[in-house]
């Protein structure tokens, strides 16, 4: 007899004001709201069961986020939008569910798919020409190489460079004291470059007269998807 249960793929939106939130907390606030929509979902075997959970990626701690996709599974069939509405409200301030769609049962997992993440980076502008941003963001796009010094806890640092694994650069927009930097970059279990390593490379070519105006307000992770000869397949497609 087939399983008649189901595989719900939701996106959850994590605000600014709540990006301070670690992943475990995260993990316990999910799983308590889970719980909260009455919804019968599937648990692990064992002595202490658990939600059978599948993140596409971890979110690093300060992160803001619209991207946040997760899979769960169901014993029996449920109405995937209904799901959604229900756990919307079961979440608390500065957590919403974007989307929610029944997947393929036995599609591969998302951590295994996922290898490719974009970025919004918010820095103040105050008294600085937009064009010195520009320019630098050309010289990351044209340099050879980006070579930094990666470091681990309990390991040795490592050198690293990211130029083959940062896809796309670009102004997004820009006030009269904000500029906002799109940047698409690799990110999943093959390869993954942290947001602050790209911060720290579009500040080497700044110009140092900036100095205190190069402020990072705030990372917000826009999307997650594969990519795939340069074609970008998304969440929901895999």
């Amino acid at each position: 007899m087939s399983d008649p249960g189901m595989r719900i793929r939701f996106q959850i939106r994590i605000a600014p004001w709540v990006r301070w939130i670690s992943h475990l907390e995260y993990l316990r606030m999910l799983t308590r709201a889970l719980r909260r929509t009455g919804v019968p979902l599937r648990y692990s075997e064992g002595y202490n069961p658990h939600l059978r959970l599948s993140f596409a990626s971890a979110r690093p701690v300060g992160l803001a986020s619209d991207a946040e996709h997760v899979d769960v599974l169901t014993k029996e069939p449920v109405d995937p939008e209904g799901f959604g509405q229900v756990l919307d409200r079961s979440l608390p301030s500065g957590f919403s569910v974007v989307k929610a769609k029944a997947v393929d049962p036995a599609g591969p997992s998302l951590a295994s798919k996922v290898n490719a993440a974009r970025y919004r980076f918010v820095y103040r502008m105050a008294n600085s020409d937009v064009s010195l941003w520009e320019r630098a963001i050309e010289d990351v796009r044209g340099a050879y190489e980006l070579r930094i010094i990666r470091t681990r806890r309990k390991k040795p640092p490592r050198e690293i460079d990211l130029k083959p694994h940062l896809y796309r650069v670009s102004v997004e927009a820009k006030t009269q004291d904000q500029i906002w930097i799109l940047a698409d970059m690799a990110s999943g279990s093959h390869f993954n470059v942290r947001p602050e390593e790209f911060d720290q490379v579009l500040r080497r070519f700044l110009p140092c007269s900036l100095g205190p105006d190069i402020r990072c307000l705030l990372i917000h992770r826009l999307d997650l998807y594969r990519r795939c000869n340069d074609l970008e397949i998304k969440v929901w497609c895999l």
